[in-house]
C-alpha cells in the first residue's frame, strides 16, 4: 500500500508508480460508486499540497505503513452499510511525524498503532489517546490488525460487562480477532472462560495456543453446546456472554444459560436487534443486553 499509480487522463505520458509518502497531499482510498469494488481508488484530498493540515493540541499526525481491513470496510464498499464518510479502514500502524502542542506521551519518529477513521491513506491525524506505542518486535502489518479487535474487547468486557475475577464468560465465534482478544483479556482477569468454535482445527488452536481446557470449548451448533455448558458450569449459568453479529441464531440458547445478573454483549457493525432475546422468556433475574459498535462511539470515550 506504499505505492500508487499516477495516471494522466488527458492522454499524456504513461502511468508511473510513486511512493505514497513522497506526496505532500493526503491520499485516501475512496469510492464514487458504492456497491462496486472496481470503483475503489486512491485520490488526493488536498490537491495543492501547499499547507500542512493544522492539528489540534492533543493530536498527532502519523505516516501509515500498514492498514487493517475488516468486514465493515467490505460491507461499506459493497454498499451494504451507509456511511457518513467515505473513508475506509479504522486501524493502522505507522510512524509519528508531527505532534500537537500539549502531547507529551508521543514523539516524532515513534512507531505506533492507531484507531481512527480513514487509515487506508498515506497519513492520518488522530488524538494521541487513540494510539499506542509498538514494541520493536512487532511489524507494521501485524500491528495494523490489533486496534479494532482489542479496543472492542476492552470496551465490551471492561466498560459494559464489568468482568471480575472468577466470572464465567462465554465467547462465541472465538476463532476471530475479537474472540481471541476477549479470551486473552478474560484470562488476564482471572475469569473462567468458555468458547464456541466451528471446526476441530479451531478447537485445537484454542487449546494449544491459548491454553483453554478442552472441556471449555464447544461446537457452535445450537443443539449441542447448551446442555454441555450447563454441565460445565455445574448449573450455575454464565455471568457474561460475548456474542457477535453472526450469532443471532443463538439468542434463544444464550438467555437460558445466563445466571442471575448476567450480561449479553453483542458486537455489531451497526444496530442490533434484541427482539429475539426479549421474546424467549425464562430469563434469570436482572439480566442485561447491550450492543457495541466501537466505530460509533464518540472519539472522546476511546483511549488505547
Amino acid at each position: 500500500m506504499n505505492e500508487r499509480k499516477v495516471e494522466d487522463d488527458t492522454g499524456g505520458p504513461p502511468p508511473i508508480l510513486t511512493k505514497f509518502h513522497y506526496s505532500k497531499s493526503t491520499i485516501r482510498l475512496v469510492t464514487n460508486r458504492p456497491g462496486s469494488f472496481e470503483a475503489l481508488h486512491f485520490a488526493e484530498q488536498d490537491l495543492d499540497g501547499s499547507q500542512a493540515q493544522v492539528i489540534g493540541p492533543d493530536e498527532i499526525e502519523i505516516e501509515i505503513f500498514a492498514s487493517g481491513c475488516n468486514s465493515r470496510d467490505v460491507n461499506t464498499a459493497l454498499g451494504h452499510l451507509s456511511e457518513k464518510s467515505a473513508r475506509f479502514s479504522w486501524e493502522g500502524a505507522g510512524v509519528v511525524v508531527r505532534v500537537g502542542d500539549t502531547v507529551s506521551t508521543r514523539h516524532v519518529g515513534q512507531r505506533v498503532a492507531v484507531f481512527g477513521r480513514g487509515c487506508f491513506a498515506n497519513r492520518v491525524t488522530v488524538s494521541c489517546k487513540a494510539t499506542f506505542p509498538l514494541p520493536d518486535d512487532i511489524i507494521f502489518e501485524e500491528a495494523a490488525a490489533l486496534p479494532v479487535a482489542f479496543l472492542t474487547s476492552l470496551y465490551a468486557l471492561g466498560h459494559l460487562a464489568h468482568v471480575q475475577k472468577d466470572d464465567r464468560v462465554l465467547v462465541h465465534s472465538a476463532f476471530t480477532e475479537i474472540g481471541i482478544s476477549c479470551i486473552h483479556l478474560c484470562q488476564r482477569s482471572g475469569c473462567d472462560v468458555f468458547a464456541t468454535v466451528g471446526t476441530p482445527e479451531q478447537r485445537h488452536f484454542l487449546a494449544q495456543e491459548l491454553g483453554l481446557p478442552e472441556d471449555h470449548i464447544f461446537t457452535s451448533e445450537p443443539t449441542s453446546f447448551p446442555p454441555a455448558l450447563h454441565d460445565a458450569t455445574k448449573g450455575h449459568g454464565l455471568n457474561v456472554i460475548i456474542s457477535q453479529a453472526t450469532n443471532g441464531n443463538l439468542d434463544y440458547e444464550n438467555v437460558r444459560l445466563l445466571a442471575s445478573g448476567g450480561r449479553v454483549i453483542r458486537i455489531t457493525n451497526g444496530g442490533a436487534d434484541f427482539g429475539n432475546l426479549l421474546l424467549t422468556g425464562s430469563l434469570a433475574a436482572n439480566c442485561s443486553f447491550q450492543s457495541l459498535d466501537i466505530t460509533a462511539l464518540p472519539q472522546g470515550t476511546i483511549e488505547l
